[in-house]
């Protein structure tokens, strides 16, 4: 009977590794229950193996991301503020603004008054780099066009560099795509990781200062505006402050200037301060934007220069690959730095 077992002890050893069958699961048994035992056995050491591989597998995915010098300080000792940082790269890429149009034009986003044609850049470069590169590798980005210029400048924030970019471009893009977006042309530099608390910075960015409505909106008109909808933060504080008078921002110095740094500055948050004497509204006009297949309302467009202080080194390269504000995928919100300058005083 001892012998028996030994060997059948040998021979579940040579089976499954002789971890989870005992002898005294053996001796005394009969077949059914053997076999059962075994079965067993066989069953929680799969469910261990699985854990262990979904474990491993979890840990080689945290490697990855610490070895492209990715942090995350969500729940860590960053706390809430904390943000990812991130190797991030400025990137250039040169774009004919009539190859633009033409591709706008084959997807039907091009409206016609007469000779004229308008479409909304930001929404057709969204689209270009998303179906491109693959969605959110470009963002935020800004569109820069020289005056009576039919080229025009594309920077954007990555964590790829310009190599990266490319071989993305040639793995993802349509034959269309390689129209307006040249390969050839992407450049790209790192920028700092090792920003300084009290670092002085100049910037410049286009912003879109908007909110959205909590609530209904009865307007003077007698027109209501819905709750969800985005209104100038300009036109609604004066609507909320002085829904009777049209002077009474200008009596209390509330300018559309003040209103967007403020706007503005509580974005940056505890990242950065923004040096308001050094900050100027330098382009003001209202667009009517589209998003997927309509028209969205008329609102801000915005261009801010000034100068700001980082206040928190870690959290800062998060809030340059962010970005600001809304329809930071459409060409809004990327922080442009700059040398920290002294601007022209206001006339």
């Amino acid at each position: 009977m001892l012998a028996l077992g030994a060997a059948a002890r040998r021979r579940v050893g040579a089976l499954g590794g002789g971890r989870h069958c005992t002898s005294g699961a053996l001796l005394g048994s009969r077949p059914g229950q053997t076999s059962g035992a075994m079965a067993r056995g066989t069953r929680a050491e799969n469910r261990r193996q699985r854990r262990l591989h979904r474990r491993s597998g979890r840990s080689a995915q945290l490697a990855h991301r610490t070895a492209l010098g990715v942090a995350s300080g969500r729940g860590g000792l960053g706390g809430a503020g904390c943000c990812r940082m991130t190797v991030l790269h400025l990137v250039r890429a040169p774009i004919e603004t009539n190859a633009l149009s033409r591709w706008a034009d084959e997807r039907g986003w091009v409206r016609r008054r007469g000779r004229a044609i308008a479409f909304d850049e930001g929404r057709a470069l969204h689209h270009l780099l998303n179906e491109a590169l693959g969605p959110g590798k470009l963002r935020p980005f800004r569109f820069l066009v020289p005056p009576r210029r039919a080229k025009g400048n594309l920077y954007g924030y990555s964590t790829l560099d310009a190599e990266a970019l490319r071989v993305a471009v040639m793995s993802h893009a349509l034959p269309e795509h390689l129209n307006v977006l040249l390969p050839e042309r992407l450049e790209s530099k790192p920028m700092p990781n090792g920003w300084r608390a009290g670092q002085r910075l100049g910037f410049d960015i286009r912003i879109r200062p908007v909110r959205r409505l909590r609530n209904d909106l009865d307007m003077p008109s007698s027109n209501r505006i819905g709750a969800g909808a985005e209104m100038d933060v300009f036109l609604l504080e004066a609507l909320h402050r002085h829904p009777e008078t049209r002077d009474g921002m200008a009596r209390q110095n509330r300018t559309r200037q003040t209103v967007y740094l403020d706007w503005l500055a509580e974005r940056f948050g505890s990242v950065a301060s923004l040096d308001r004497q050094a900050s100027r509204l330098v382009r003001f006009r209202r667009v009517r934007v589209a998003r997927h297949d309509s028209t969205g309302p008329e609102g801000p467009d915005a261009t801010v220069q000034g100068n700001l202080t980082v206040t928190d080194p870690a959290a800062f390269v998060g809030l340059l690959a962010r970005g600001v504000g809304r329809h930071r995928a459409y060409g809004y919100g990327m922080l442009l730095l700059r040398p920290p300058r002294r601007l022209a005083p206001e006339r």
